[in-house]
């Protein structure tokens, strides 16, 4: 039998008061301020491992809408930091292997110019002295002196071949006058060799505050890209320009030529342009090339230390 008292006594008992509204208003706002802290963690994470960054900012918004979970930002700030670290590692490698290339061609060069420049020169004074010793002599001896001007002219084009090679391997002028000089003299040797076309040195800051790995790997750069120009651009002007920044500890390298271009594929495949750009890997740095037909060529490249 139907009971009105026992219903409306039920009704009471079921439909929450006041305070009972409360108590769960209160109860949704907590669970749901758990759940942000929750995502909050990883987002912090991600934010120390971004240093700040507007890419650890758009993190945190990711985080926030995929609902990423505590270990997996954990885990992916880890796998960043080995990242990090195996980026340094390879780049502290690089770096220590074009160091000792560059002992190695030092001590090359100075073995050189130890024992074989100094036995060019006593090879040409010995030419030589045949040869003043046949000018009184009868004329059968003309083809001795003859022999021994050759001597001396094969032994003068030997030892400057060699001190072609040293400049290469090493160039003492980087140690003895410092890196604006040497540029300087390898932009007047071009000149002079080459009158169809005009180049030219600009430099901003002072060199002497680059480290020596630094100094040289700017200067081979540079050597690569005229030789380059040399070669390929057909140009009638090239400009080096040189912005050393000692308070940041980096400099900036620009070749520019006004010749014929090339395409690109073709320059990424010279071994020139891929020894340019691991120079400037190695130090931590980048190099970049644009180049098409009809347009020159610019050579830039960034490095640091």
């Amino acid at each position: 039998m139907h009971n009105p008292r026992a219903d409306s006594d039920l009704r009471q008992l079921t439909t929450p008061t006041n305070s009972t509204r409360r108590i769960q208003r209160f109860a949704l706002a907590a669970s749901a301020a758990a759940g942000l802290a929750l995502l909050a963690v990883p987002c912090w994470v991600l934010l120390q491992a971004g240093h700040g960054s507007m890419a650890a900012s758009g993190a945190i918004g990711a985080c926030l809408l995929a609902g990423v979970t505590v270990q997996q930002a954990s885990a992916l700030a880890a796998q960043r930091r080995r990242a990090t670290k195996v980026i340094q590692a390879q780049q502290a490698l690089s770096r220590s292997l074009a160091g000792q290339l560059e002992d190695e061609r030092r001590r090359i060069a100075g073995d050189l110019h130890d024992s074989l420049n100094a036995l060019l020169i006593r090879i040409r004074l010995d030419a030589q002295g045949i040869a003043r010793a046949t000018v009184d002599r009868p004329a059968d001896l003309a083809a001795i002196r003859g022999r021994a001007g050759d001597i001396s002219d094969h032994v003068a084009t030997l030892y400057a071949q060699c001190s072609a090679l040293m400049q290469k391997l090493r160039p003492e002028e980087i140690d003895l006058v410092g890196l604006h000089e040497t540029l300087s003299d390898m932009i007047h040797g071009y000149n002079r060799a080459h009158p169809s076309c005009a180049f030219a040195l600009a430099v901003d800051g002072n060199p002497r505050t680059l480290p020596s790995d630094v100094g040289i790997a700017t200067y081979r750069i540079v050597q690569e890209a005229l030789s380059n120009a040399i070669k390929h651009a057909n140009a009638t002007q090239v400009r080096v320009q040189l912005r050393v920044d000692a308070e940041h500890r980096h400099v900036a390298i620009s070749i520019t030529d006004d010749g014929q271009g090339l395409e690109m594929t073709r320059l990424q495949r010279g071994r020139g342009m891929t020894g340019m750009r691991e120079r400037a890997q190695a130090l931590g740095g980048s190099l970049q090339v644009d180049s098409s037909p009809g347009a020159g060529t610019a050579v830039t490249a960034q490095l640091s230390w």
